[in-house]
């Protein structure tokens, strides 16, 4: 009977196999491994794991050049091959998350999308043109028409998200937009021209806007008649949070003191620019300008080499970094500028100064000048110098910064060698300086009684200086 019962099973099983090739015997089989992008139980238990290496940076993803929309671009073109790359290569770019079944694209690839749909058409077969179609164009970047859609609507919202953003926070609605349109207007002004920002001045601005605006809104105190009470307002803390969020304004730390605005110097650059302009002009009665010592390393600009461009200035050094003082400003800048009354004197501990060279070489070495006794002092200062990078020059003088007779000191020893050319050669140089005092030989004080020793060696330095001039 077991026998029959054997012979039975046998039989239906090698039929089965005939009727379907290929079945497992297993009803429900389980793979060894996964397929590929395939999650499984023990992926959602214990987490995927992420690529070996340095997470990548949402600021280094490639996004295509912005598309022209003076004109039409084609389907099959250069515009719809790179942004259609770009959207293939972006998971590669922001890394393996085998846990996320969805991407959160960035602003520019965004931006790059809508132009694609917008300013890209085709032809059919009756040469007909017409603009592609969002579900041509979902499905070529990867992305669902709905999604395409929805970035086409809200354009405006992420135009005004921050560069690299992923998302578009939805602003509320201010609930008095003049007020806030007129605050934010002020604040620019007053930043152009380097005032410090607080978080006072905001609130007492916009108060001062307010009783202008809306004079029935605003009672004043029976108390103090210099106390103002306003009815359909408060300027709460939350308020000056969300008015910073909409305009993108943050409290920021002074990285520049200067004692003019840029917008006052527009003229006084201008007349540089015309008086250097003159004076780079070759003559045809004058040996400069002629083609020797030139090279393509070396091309001559005017009657200049360009070895022999430069500029040298000096700048206060403090031994503490940073600044106590902190002002808003917009989010983003590289530069926060503060206007002073002076140009960093009560702070200055030490002077550095620096000459560039118009083609990039390095021929002066940068000077530091720290207050103390000139010369080279005890042995404590004698052992600091040794530990001093060769590639600097220090110094000492009693104030700690550049007068005439360090900066005659300086045209002798290093500028007169910082060129290509023998000194001998006699080439014309052009090196440009601010209108310090000292630039202008005028930090030099008077001597009482001057010996003849002493007006030789400044006659001889002066006309070394005009000379190299």
């Amino acid at each position: 009977m077991s026998s029959s019962s054997e012979q039975q099973r046998l039989e239906i099983h090698e039929a089965n196999k005939r009727k379907y090739p290929g079945r497992p015997r297993a009803r429900h089989p389980l793979p060894s491994e996964p397929e590929k992008g395939q999650t499984t139980l023990f992926d959602n238990i214990i987490a995927a794991r992420k690529r070996r290496g340095v997470v990548p940076d949402i600021r280094n993803i490639q996004v295509p050049p912005l598309i022209d929309g003076s004109r039409r671009h084609w389907i099959g073109g250069f515009n719809e091959e790179a942004i259609i790359k770009a959207f293939q290569h972006f998971p590669n770019q922001e890394g393996d998350h085998l846990l996320e079944t969805r991407s959160s694209y960035p602003r520019e690839l965004k931006l790059r999308a809508i132009q694609y749909h917008r300013y890209t058409w085709k032809k059919d077969k009756n040469d007909n043109i017409s603009p592609i179609s969002i579900y041509y164009a979902a499905r070529n970047l990867g992305v669902t028409p709905s999604l395409l859609s929805k970035w086409i609507t809200t354009e405006k919202l992420i135009l005004s998200a921050r560069k690299g953003s992923r998302r578009s926070y939805n602003t509320r609605r201010c609930t008095h937009p003049e007020m806030e349109e007129r605050l934010y207007e002020k604040f620019c002004f007053f930043r152009t021209v380097g005032k410090r920002i607080t978080h006072r001045w905001f609130t007492r601005h916009a108060k001062e806007i307010y009783r202008k605006l809306y004079p029935s809104k605003v009672l004043r105190s029976e108390e103090s008649p210099s106390r103002w009470i306003y009815l359909d307002f408060k300027f709460s803390n939350c308020w000056f949070t969300a008015f910073l969020r909409r305009h993108r304004i943050s409290l920021r730390c002074r990285t520049k003191r200067a004692q003019k605005a840029p917008g006052e110097l527009r003229e006084v650059i201008q007349k540089w620019c015309q008086f250097t302009r003159r004076n780079t002009i070759r003559h045809s009665d004058s040996i400069a300008g002629s083609s020797k010592n030139e090279s393509i390393q070396n091309p001559r600009i005017g009657r200049f080499l360009l070895s022999n461009i430069a500029n040298m200035d000096q700048t206060p050094l403090a031994f503490e970094f940073g600044s106590s003082e902190r002002t808003y400003d917009h989010a983003g800048n590289n530069t926060v500028f503060l206007k002073g009354s002076k140009g960093g004197w009560e702070k200055r501990q030490a002077t550095l100064q620096i000459m560039v060279s118009a083609d990039g070489i390095s021929r002066c070495k940068p000077l530091i000048m720290f207050q103390g006794k000139e010369g080279v002092g005890s042995s404590t200062r004698k052992a600091e110098f040794k530990k001093y990078h060769s590639g600097v020059d220090v110094i000492f003088n009693p104030k700690g910064y550049c007068n005439t007779k360090e900066l005659l000191k300086w045209f002798k020893h290093q500028y007169k060698h910082s060129t290509a050319e023998s000194p001998s050669e006699n080439e014309p140089r052009l090196l440009t300086l601010d209108s310090f005092a000292a630039h202008k030989s005028q930090g030099r004080k008077k001597l009482e009684k001057e010996s003849i020793s002493q007006c030789a060696v400044r006659e001889q330095s002066e006309l070394e200086v005009l000379q190299l001039r």
